[in-house]
């Protein structure tokens, strides 16, 4: 097993993050003289270090067919697992009464001419509106640092037949709702076309994520590495919920935020979507 970190003034030094990948993947730090300044282990040291091919699955037990895996599925599998075993991740979920959206939207509705703004599209408004005014979710783990990003680019999971694609709204902060709307109508169409070039698949800061149209409530979203957050929205539902201490009927939504701890802590985390609930709960300043 790897020794612990700071467990002996003679070993290398190296950063948590290098230290906990290490034990990951049972690889033996002490003789190593890492990239970073004075020989400190960083995780790209570590990682040059895990194999790159990995014992042959065994054979499925029960008799089928196999179906070799598309590039793109081949990509979005690496990538999963991937965030999974760099990330530190942890999911919360809330509940939001999001009548005054539902009320919001249907006047857009019977006043619009043109695309009427999806429930998707508006929370994505509301999301990039958040995350410039709390910017904390809006990070990266990068040089041993915190790396805050200038940008607001909120990357939108979008499913095709070629497996799931994830294009980017740049600046999505400083995009009307409307315009939110077109861009990204206009991505999903390119998306499922198979129309997406790499610029429309980098850059983003934050990931959304919407299962609401398959009848899902409450899901763990996957954080779109090198981000460091992703937001996974439900259905809205018809249910009862309380008003003034009074029992009226109401439309709610659930939210599922995963982070990546090694960024960011519970309380931002929590203190962030609390932000966000209420704007959803009086939408109307927002969008």
């Amino acid at each position: 097993m790897p020794p612990v970190r700071n467990s002996n003034p003679s070993l290398p030094k190296i950063s948590p993050r290098a230290a906990r990948t290490a034990q990951q993947f049972h690889i033996d730090w002490s003789t190593i003289t890492g990239s970073g300044r004075g020989g400190r282990i960083r995780e790209r040291d570590i990682l040059a270090l895990v194999p790159s091919t990995l014992p042959a699955e065994p054979q499925p037990d029960a008799p089928g067919v196999l179906h070799p895996a598309s590039g793109t599925r081949r990509t979005i599998a690496k990538r999963m697992l991937e965030s999974v075993r760099q990330t530190a991740a942890v999911t919360l979920t809330t509940k939001v009464d999001a009548s005054e959206l539902a009320t919001f939207r249907e006047r857009l509705r019977s006043a619009a001419t043109d695309v009427v703004p999806s429930y998707n599209d508006m929370l994505v408004r509301l999301v990039a509106g958040c995350l410039a005014d709390f910017p904390q979710l809006n990070v990266v783990w990068h040089n041993d640092g915190i790396y805050v990003f200038d940008e607001v680019n909120i990357a939108v999971a979008v499913n095709t037949d070629a497996g799931l694609m994830v294009p980017v709204l740049n600046n999505a902060d400083r995009l009307s709702l409307s315009e939110i709307s077109v861009k990204t109508l206009e991505l999903a169409q390119m998306a499922r076309a198979g129309r997406l070039r790499g610029p429309q698949l980098s850059g983003g800061t934050f990931t959304v994520t919407n299962l609401g149209a398959f009848g899902i409530d409450l899901f763990t979203p996957i954080i779109n590495r090198p981000q460091s957050a992703i937001l996974g929205i439900g259905r809205i539902i018809s249910e009862p919920v309380i008003r003034e201490n009074e029992i009226v009927a109401g439309k709610t939504l659930s939210l599922s935020l995963t982070f990546d701890h090694q960024v960011i802590d519970g309380a931002p985390a929590a203190e962030w979507l609390q932000q966000l609930s209420a704007r959803i709960v009086a939408p109307e300043p927002y969008l």
